[in-house]
């Protein structure tokens, strides 16, 4: 029987998160008050105006680039984690096999060791609070540590395709 389950993670906003659309938005009226107020002394009212606006849309445009969501896909024991930005682009991560975890379970800061990684996938939801980590060998990335925020679906999809000894601490 085929296993496909779905489940996207929206990432909540961090106070950097709210300085960074704070300076966009900031940036955006200052650059379009900056161009009107230079096209209007040339005399060329109308191309600055069009200018400003452009500015604002950019800024709109950058604004909405910070909400972001993460995808999980498992298919028959492989997960897919994508990168969903602002619902208009999206960027495929990561493809991990279950069967080369060598660690899974609830994420804990303090007992997960990840001096030894060689490099951090961090996909949650930003708050960590029922996040799961894994830790596996990839070809790509060496050894990983990919954290992320699975709903009770996604655990059930991935413990038939756990290595023995992982699949009884789940």
């Amino acid at each position: 029987m085929d296993v496909f389950v779905e489940h996207i993670v929206k990432k909540q906003n961090s106070t950097s998160d709210y300085v960074k659309k704070a300076l966009i938005l900031i940036a955006a009226f200052l650059a379009g008050l900056f161009v009107l107020t230079f096209f209007s002394a040339l005399g060329l009212f109308p191309i600055g105006f069009m200018a400003a606006l452009g500015c604002f849309i950019g800024g709109i445009y950058l604004l909405n680039g910070t909400n972001i969501e993460y995808e999980y896909i498992v298919t028959n024991g492989e997960i897919d984690i994508d990168k969903i930005i602002a619902r208009r682009s999206r960027k495929r991560l990561i493809t991990i096999h279950v069967k080369t975890f060598e660690e899974f379970g609830i994420y804990d800061r303090e007992k997960v060791d990840a001096s030894d990684c060689d490099s951090t996938l961090i996909a949650t939801d930003g708050t960590n609070v029922d996040s799961y980590y894994a830790i596996l060998k990839h070809s790509k990335y060496g050894r990983t540590l990919v954290i992320f925020s699975p709903d009770e679906r996604v655990i059930d999809a991935i413990k038939p395709f756990l290595p023995g000894p992982l699949r009884g601490r789940v």
